[in-house]
């Protein structure tokens, strides 16, 4: 009988299935449509409809494990969504409700940016250093904090801080950070662009186009496109000065589908945030690098459930 681990990582707009093997393979992955599947389903019920789909009875599977990260606020111990705004989850008993439907025991809920910061850390570009920030960015941003070669178990929340934007949040709050500087905020940005220039023959093609992050980096040629992203940039950028200031991290790590825009992403970031931090006054600067793992989410529930 095979014996498999099955790993979640719930974004606010896709959720990314691993099976993982003994050995820690992940030898089948799924991407789901978060929302089309929390339409019709508690969240503990879509996600044992993807284990239906991929374990089928008649496969002789044995599943011994389930790890789940998820964007938010986690009760670890008890396995409770504490609070997740992007998929309006409150106290949530992830993990009773799925061992009811799975009679599986050992479910292993966590923040999702701990899970992928473990995972750089541990195979990925923050191994080279002592100290890091990673930043998950995508529907919003996710955290997580590497300090003196130890990854800090907690639901590190920058996305959360402060701005001056009036924007409100999935959080209830304004101003959060994410509502100006995540990926979702630079594609509502663009959406926006396309409507206020719809005699420009760029905004023309892309209203027939799937708009995206990828949209800005592909026509950064474009002085529209330029602008959104040079004020995207400060914007991160400035979120990426404060933790810097904070907590003096020798490199910040970029992850989430954006970061495969590599060095387009990180060196404007870069150059941005070294000019704005404290610490340059000493003339020492920080790394803005982008995550070497194309999906630290997943990877890094192997660390918990194997």
């Amino acid at each position: 009988m095979d014996r498999i681990k099955i790993g979640f990582d719930i974004g606010g707009t896709y959720i990314k299935t691993c099976l993982f093997d003994e050995r820690g393979n992940c030898n089948i992955q799924l991407k789901t449509s978060t929302q089309k599947l929390l339409k019709q389903n508690t969240l503990a019920e879509g996600l044992f409809k993807i284990i239906k789909r991929l374990c089928p009875k008649k496969f002789d599977i044995e599943i011994e494990g389930i790890g789940i990260a998820v964007p938010g606020i986690v009760d670890t111990e008890r396995g409770i969504v504490k609070f997740a705004g992007n998929l309006k989850l409150k106290d949530y008993k992830l993990k009773e409700e799925l061992k009811k439907l799975t009679g599986i025991d050992k479910i292993v809920v966590q923040n999702d940016a701990y899970v992928a910061t473990l995972a750089e850390f541990k195979e990925g570009e923050a191994k080279n250093f002592n100290s890091s920030v990673m930043l998950m960015i995508g529907t919003g941003i996710g955290s997580g904090i590497v300090i003196d070669g130890k990854v800090l178990e907690t639901s590190s929340e920058a996305g959360h801080m402060k701005t001056r934007s009036s924007l409100k949040c999935t959080c209830g709050e304004h101003g959060c950070l994410e509502t100006i500087a995540s990926t979702r905020a630079l594609v509502r940005h663009v959406k926006s662009k396309i409507k206020e220039h719809d005699e420009s023959e760029l905004w023309i093609g892309a209203k027939d186009e799937k708009i995206s992050g990828e949209t800005v980096f592909n026509h950064l040629d474009n002085e529209i496109v330029k602008n959104i992203f040079d004020n995207f940039i400060r914007n991160l950028g400035d979120g990426i000065v404060t933790l810097v200031n904070v907590f003096q991290p020798e490199a910040v790590i970029i992850g989430g589908a954006i970061a495969e825009q590599k060095e387009k992403l990180t060196q404007p970031l870069e150059r941005y945030v070294n000019e704005h931090i404290f610490s340059k006054n000493a003339n020492v600067f920080v790394k803005v690098l982008p995550s070497k793992l194309s999906n630290p989410g997943l990877d890094g529930l192997k660390y918990l459930i194997l």
